[in-house]
């Protein structure tokens, strides 16, 4: 995990993940929820992880949609280059909304 808490990883075309879609189905929602909750690696967030929890807007996201390099989307929106780049690579985060 890095500093920020965030893990980061990129799934294999050559191996994508496997899900048993009928078992699923064949489970009631109190079983989903129960099987949910027992899974150790997906628990549901405490009230302070959700107190800290802030919203990430994926700036390169919107950039691409609009077919902008990131010098055009600076220039555009009237924000420092390397700012910019900081916010796409995640070593800066946003101080306030544009």
């Amino acid at each position: 995990m890095s500093e920020n808490g965030i893990t980061r990883f990129r799934l294999d075309p050559n191996n994508p993940p496997k899900s048993d879609w009928a078992a699923l189905d064949a489970m009631t929602e109190d079983e989903i929820h129960a099987a949910a909750l027992a899974d150790p690696d997906a628990q549901p967030a405490t009230p302070e992880q959700l107190a800290r929890a802030r919203r990430v807007v994926q700036v390169q996201l919107i950039r691409d949609k609009y077919g902008l390099s990131q010098e055009e989307f600076a220039r555009r929106f009237g924000l420092q280059l390397d700012v910019l780049r900081g916010w796409e690579d995640g070593s800066i985060e946003p101080d306030r909304p544009r």
